[in-house]
């Protein structure tokens, strides 16, 4: 997948939940957002680094909407930090072109953003698109 958004989770100075458990609550508080345990386990063995996988219901019911996150060991905001690294849909037989992938990472973003306003700041929400400047978005 080209790299259209780049989106990262990192831990507050002070914060008192991980990135991850930021993630997994606002899935469970969140409608339509589900937290996949068992399939953010085996992600993660693949990995071999903490991730998660989150999955969006499309209110329309047309496709589910997988989005997966992952730890870089080399990131520069270090790491605890998560990484969206990739969206698909949860069980069709085609991918998201570059405008949907881009479509559903701004609905996720306006999701989150709520749901971080609304919790406390435990994480910084990084986000940097392409070749433009890179934008810190703190929530």
């Amino acid at each position: 997948m080209d790299l259209i958004i780049d989106v990262a989770l990192a831990p507050t100075d002070d914060a008192k939940l991980t990135p991850l458990e930021v993630l997994r609550d606002f899935a469970y508080a969140s409608p339509s957002w589900h937290y996949l345990e068992d399939a953010s386990r085996h992600y993660a063995g693949e990995k071999g680094r903490e991730a998660c996988i989150l999955r969006h219901h499309v209110l329309d019911g047309s496709t589910d909407v997988d989005l997966a996150f992952s730890s870089r060991p080399d990131a520069p905001m270090g790491k605890q930090a998560l990484h969206l690294t990739v969206i698909e849909p949860g069980e069709a037989e085609r991918e998201f072109d570059a405008e949907e992938r881009d479509e559903i990472a701004e609905h996720f973003l306006e999701h989150l953003r709520a749901h971080l306003d609304a919790q406390g700041r435990h994480a910084d929400l990084h986000v940097e698109r392409g070749d433009a400047e890179g934008v810190k978005e703190e929530a």
